[in-house]
Protein backbone atom coordinates (compact mmCIF):
# COMPACT_ATOMS: atom_id res chain seq x y z
CA UNK A 1 0.00 0.00 0.00
CA UNK A 2 2.90 2.24 0.46
CA UNK A 3 4.08 1.93 -2.71
CA UNK A 4 1.07 2.64 -4.35
CA UNK A 5 0.08 5.49 -2.45
CA UNK A 6 4.00 6.89 -3.30
CA UNK A 7 3.27 6.46 -6.97
CA UNK A 8 0.09 7.77 -7.12
CA UNK A 9 1.49 11.17 -4.89
CA UNK A 10 4.32 11.46 -7.63
CA UNK A 11 1.79 11.24 -10.47
CA UNK A 12 0.53 14.10 -9.12
CA UNK A 13 3.49 16.12 -7.77
CA UNK A 14 2.66 15.82 -4.29
CA UNK A 15 4.94 13.22 -3.14
CA UNK A 16 6.79 13.53 0.51
CA UNK A 17 10.36 14.09 0.42
CA UNK A 18 12.06 10.56 0.91
CA UNK A 19 13.26 10.13 4.26
CA UNK A 20 17.27 10.86 4.40
CA UNK A 21 19.43 8.08 4.55
CA UNK A 22 20.55 7.53 8.09
CA UNK A 23 24.33 8.25 8.02
CA UNK A 24 26.95 5.59 8.90
CA UNK A 25 29.49 6.57 11.83
CA UNK A 26 32.10 7.47 9.31
CA UNK A 27 30.07 9.54 7.60
CA UNK A 28 28.82 11.35 10.82
CA UNK A 29 32.51 11.75 12.05
CA UNK A 30 33.79 13.51 8.73
CA UNK A 31 30.70 15.87 9.25
CA UNK A 32 31.60 16.86 12.59
CA UNK A 33 34.98 16.97 11.98
CA UNK A 34 34.02 19.37 9.44
CA UNK A 35 32.09 21.38 11.92
CA UNK A 36 34.58 21.91 14.22
CA UNK A 37 37.28 22.71 11.85
CA UNK A 38 34.82 25.55 10.77
CA UNK A 39 34.50 26.74 14.00
CA UNK A 40 37.51 26.75 15.07
CA UNK A 41 39.25 27.48 11.72
CA UNK A 42 41.64 24.95 12.67
CA UNK A 43 42.21 21.47 10.19
CA UNK A 44 41.07 18.48 11.62
CA UNK A 45 42.28 15.01 10.31
CA UNK A 46 40.97 11.41 10.34
CA UNK A 47 42.32 9.17 13.54
CA UNK A 48 40.15 6.03 12.92
CA UNK A 49 35.93 5.55 12.21
CA UNK A 50 35.19 6.72 15.95
CA UNK A 51 37.84 9.07 16.03
CA UNK A 52 39.53 12.92 14.68
CA UNK A 53 42.13 14.77 15.34
CA UNK A 54 41.69 19.21 15.37
CA UNK A 55 42.28 22.14 17.81
CA UNK A 56 41.11 24.59 19.32
CA UNK A 57 41.19 28.28 17.81
CA UNK A 58 44.02 29.30 19.94
CA UNK A 59 45.90 26.00 18.68
CA UNK A 60 45.74 23.48 21.22
CA UNK A 61 45.55 19.95 19.93
CA UNK A 62 42.95 17.50 20.89
CA UNK A 63 41.65 14.13 20.04
CA UNK A 64 37.99 13.76 19.50
CA UNK A 65 36.01 10.63 19.98
CA UNK A 66 32.72 10.87 18.35
CA UNK A 67 30.88 8.05 20.24
CA UNK A 68 28.52 10.09 22.24
CA UNK A 69 27.60 12.60 19.73
CA UNK A 70 27.26 9.57 17.32
CA UNK A 71 24.58 8.07 19.77
CA UNK A 72 22.91 11.56 19.69
CA UNK A 73 22.41 11.37 15.85
CA UNK A 74 21.18 8.09 16.09
CA UNK A 75 18.42 8.80 18.71
CA UNK A 76 16.99 11.53 16.51
CA UNK A 77 18.67 11.67 12.82
CA UNK A 78 16.49 14.70 11.88
CA UNK A 79 18.37 16.75 14.43
CA UNK A 80 21.31 16.21 12.35
CA UNK A 81 22.23 19.98 11.82
CA UNK A 82 21.34 20.95 15.15
CA UNK A 83 23.50 18.28 16.70
CA UNK A 84 26.42 18.70 14.64
CA UNK A 85 26.01 22.92 15.59
CA UNK A 86 25.90 21.35 19.44
CA UNK A 87 28.45 19.35 19.57
CA UNK A 88 30.81 21.30 17.29
CA UNK A 89 30.77 24.36 19.93
CA UNK A 90 31.34 22.16 22.71
CA UNK A 91 33.75 20.18 21.51
CA UNK A 92 35.83 23.46 20.47
CA UNK A 93 35.85 25.36 23.51
CA UNK A 94 37.08 21.82 25.50
CA UNK A 95 37.18 22.97 29.04
CA UNK A 96 34.07 20.55 31.16
CA UNK A 97 34.91 22.92 34.12
CA UNK A 98 35.03 21.79 37.39
CA UNK A 99 32.47 18.87 37.34
CA UNK A 100 35.28 17.07 35.03
CA UNK A 101 36.33 15.32 38.06
CA UNK A 102 33.09 13.33 38.45
CA UNK A 103 33.54 12.67 34.46
CA UNK A 104 37.49 10.82 35.15
CA UNK A 105 36.70 7.75 33.86
CA UNK A 106 39.58 4.73 33.37
CA UNK A 107 40.12 3.45 29.77
CA UNK A 108 41.11 0.08 29.28
CA UNK A 109 43.50 0.52 25.14
CA UNK A 110 46.05 -0.60 23.51
CA UNK A 111 49.25 0.06 25.51
CA UNK A 112 50.26 2.50 21.78
CA UNK A 113 46.58 4.27 22.14
CA UNK A 114 47.97 7.48 23.14
CA UNK A 115 50.88 8.00 20.35
CA UNK A 116 48.54 6.34 18.01
CA UNK A 117 45.58 9.19 19.03
CA UNK A 118 47.99 12.35 18.70
CA UNK A 119 49.32 14.15 15.72
CA UNK A 120 52.84 12.95 14.60
CA UNK A 121 55.40 14.61 16.47
CA UNK A 122 52.61 16.05 19.15
CA UNK A 123 54.44 15.79 22.84
CA UNK A 124 53.26 12.32 24.81
CA UNK A 125 54.21 13.83 28.16
CA UNK A 126 51.33 16.43 28.28
CA UNK A 127 49.22 13.43 29.42
CA UNK A 128 48.71 11.53 32.24
CA UNK A 129 51.33 8.73 31.49
CA UNK A 130 49.23 5.04 31.44
CA UNK A 131 49.47 2.66 33.83
CA UNK A 132 50.32 -1.25 32.50
CA UNK A 133 47.43 -3.73 33.06
CA UNK A 134 48.04 -7.04 31.13
CA UNK A 135 49.87 -8.29 28.01
CA UNK A 136 49.28 -5.39 24.74
CA UNK A 137 46.84 -3.13 27.16
CA UNK A 138 47.18 -0.32 29.90
CA UNK A 139 44.93 1.81 31.72
CA UNK A 140 44.19 5.32 30.48
CA UNK A 141 43.14 8.24 32.63
CA UNK A 142 40.34 10.08 30.54
CA UNK A 143 37.49 12.40 31.02
CA UNK A 144 34.00 10.85 29.79
CA UNK A 145 32.07 14.15 28.99
CA UNK A 146 28.74 14.10 27.60
CA UNK A 147 30.02 15.43 23.99
CA UNK A 148 32.92 13.16 23.85
CA UNK A 149 35.95 10.99 25.24
CA UNK A 150 39.28 12.09 25.45
CA UNK A 151 42.49 11.12 27.40
CA UNK A 152 42.99 13.75 30.44
CA UNK A 153 46.19 16.02 30.50
CA UNK A 154 48.67 17.54 33.06
CA UNK A 155 47.29 20.69 32.37
CA UNK A 156 43.10 19.29 33.23
CA UNK A 157 44.44 18.00 36.71
CA UNK A 158 46.43 21.59 36.78
CA UNK A 159 43.21 23.82 36.37
CA UNK A 160 41.19 21.04 38.65
CA UNK A 161 43.85 21.63 41.71
CA UNK A 162 43.75 17.65 41.79
CA UNK A 163 47.38 15.86 41.35
CA UNK A 164 47.45 12.40 39.76
CA UNK A 165 47.20 9.72 42.46
CA UNK A 166 44.02 11.31 43.27
CA UNK A 167 43.01 11.88 39.55
CA UNK A 168 43.46 7.73 39.31
CA UNK A 169 41.49 7.29 42.58
CA UNK A 170 38.15 9.32 41.30
CA UNK A 171 38.32 8.07 38.13
CA UNK A 172 38.67 4.46 39.58
CA UNK A 173 35.36 5.47 41.85
CA UNK A 174 33.34 6.55 38.84
CA UNK A 175 33.77 3.49 36.80
CA UNK A 176 30.29 1.86 37.57
CA UNK A 177 28.59 5.47 37.14
CA UNK A 178 30.11 5.95 34.01
CA UNK A 179 29.98 2.63 32.43
CA UNK A 180 26.51 2.19 33.26
CA UNK A 181 24.82 -1.43 33.07
CA UNK A 182 26.43 -3.99 31.46
CA UNK A 183 24.99 -5.76 28.16
CA UNK A 184 25.50 -9.62 28.02
CA UNK A 185 25.97 -10.24 24.03
CA UNK A 186 27.05 -13.19 21.73
CA UNK A 187 29.46 -13.14 19.36
CA UNK A 188 28.25 -14.59 15.97
CA UNK A 189 25.50 -16.39 17.12
CA UNK A 190 23.36 -17.91 20.23
CA UNK A 191 26.12 -20.56 20.04
CA UNK A 192 28.69 -17.92 20.38
CA UNK A 193 31.49 -16.77 23.32
CA UNK A 194 29.67 -14.86 25.35
CA UNK A 195 30.71 -11.31 25.94
CA UNK A 196 29.42 -7.71 27.36
CA UNK A 197 28.95 -4.21 26.00
CA UNK A 198 27.42 -1.37 27.42
CA UNK A 199 25.51 1.86 26.02
CA UNK A 200 28.18 3.95 27.15
CA UNK A 201 30.86 2.46 24.95
CA UNK A 202 32.63 1.72 28.03
CA UNK A 203 31.98 -1.61 28.89
CA UNK A 204 35.81 -2.43 29.03
CA UNK A 205 36.40 -0.29 31.62
CA UNK A 206 34.72 -2.31 34.08
CA UNK A 207 38.45 -4.52 34.00
CA UNK A 208 39.81 -1.65 35.80
CA UNK A 209 37.50 -1.68 38.82
CA UNK A 210 39.37 -3.09 41.99
CA UNK A 211 35.76 -5.30 42.23
CA UNK A 212 36.25 -7.00 39.42
CA UNK A 213 39.72 -7.69 39.76
CA UNK A 214 41.67 -6.40 42.39
CA UNK A 215 42.38 -7.05 46.60
CA UNK A 216 39.03 -8.30 47.32
CA UNK A 217 38.36 -10.55 44.11
CA UNK A 218 42.16 -11.56 43.59
CA UNK A 219 41.28 -13.84 40.93
CA UNK A 220 38.40 -12.08 39.80
CA UNK A 221 34.78 -12.54 39.64
CA UNK A 222 34.61 -16.14 38.73
CA UNK A 223 38.46 -16.95 37.85
CA UNK A 224 37.40 -15.78 34.60
CA UNK A 225 39.57 -14.83 31.04
CA UNK A 226 38.67 -11.74 29.21
CA UNK A 227 39.97 -10.98 26.05
CA UNK A 228 38.98 -7.00 24.92
CA UNK A 229 37.29 -7.15 21.73
CA UNK A 230 36.73 -3.31 20.77
CA UNK A 231 36.60 -0.27 22.36
CA UNK A 232 32.86 -1.47 23.58
CA UNK A 233 33.28 -5.24 24.04
CA UNK A 234 35.19 -7.78 25.75
CA UNK A 235 34.44 -11.36 25.68
CA UNK A 236 34.15 -13.48 28.72
CA UNK A 237 34.03 -17.36 29.66
CA UNK A 238 34.32 -17.84 33.62
CA UNK A 239 36.72 -20.93 34.72
CA UNK A 240 34.09 -23.44 36.02
CA UNK A 241 32.45 -23.60 32.77
CA UNK A 242 33.88 -25.77 30.55
CA UNK A 243 32.08 -25.12 27.15
CA UNK A 244 32.32 -21.31 27.12
CA UNK A 245 35.69 -21.92 27.76
CA UNK A 246 36.35 -23.53 24.95
CA UNK A 247 34.15 -21.08 22.82
CA UNK A 248 35.84 -18.48 24.34
CA UNK A 249 39.77 -19.76 22.97
CA UNK A 250 38.11 -20.80 19.58
CA UNK A 251 37.03 -16.82 19.58
CA UNK A 252 40.39 -15.72 20.68
CA UNK A 253 42.22 -17.90 17.66
CA UNK A 254 39.60 -16.68 15.12
CA UNK A 255 39.14 -13.11 16.12
CA UNK A 256 43.14 -12.46 16.63
CA UNK A 257 44.18 -14.47 13.70
CA UNK A 258 41.91 -11.84 11.64
CA UNK A 259 43.08 -8.98 12.97
CA UNK A 260 39.37 -8.09 14.45
CA UNK A 261 40.39 -7.82 18.05
CA UNK A 262 41.62 -4.62 19.70
CA UNK A 263 43.49 -6.88 21.94
CA UNK A 264 45.43 -10.02 21.48
CA UNK A 265 46.07 -10.66 24.69
CA UNK A 266 43.75 -12.76 26.96
CA UNK A 267 43.99 -12.04 30.17
CA UNK A 268 42.85 -13.58 33.53
CA UNK A 269 43.29 -12.09 37.05
CA UNK A 270 45.64 -13.61 39.40
CA UNK A 271 46.95 -11.98 43.24
CA UNK A 272 44.57 -9.05 42.36
CA UNK A 273 46.44 -7.91 39.24
CA UNK A 274 45.25 -8.94 35.70
CA UNK A 275 48.09 -11.20 33.95
CA UNK A 276 48.32 -12.27 30.46
CA UNK A 277 47.14 -16.16 29.91
CA UNK A 278 48.35 -18.45 27.20
CA UNK A 279 46.32 -20.85 25.50
CA UNK A 280 45.72 -24.11 27.67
Amino acid sequence: MRAAALVAALLLGYAEPAPAQTLREAEFRDRLASAVAKKTGQPTSIVDEHTFKGKKANGEELTFFIDNAYASYLADPSELDAILQRFASVLSAADEGADAIDQLVVLVRPSDYLKASVSPGAKLDQFITPRPMAGDLSFFLAVDSPETIRTASKDDLKRWGVNEETAWARAAANIKLRVGPLAQVRLSNENGVLGFTADSGLAPSVLADPSFCGPKTPNGVAGQVVLVLARDTFLYAPAEDRELMIRFWDAVERETAAGRSLSNTPITCRAGKWVSVPKP
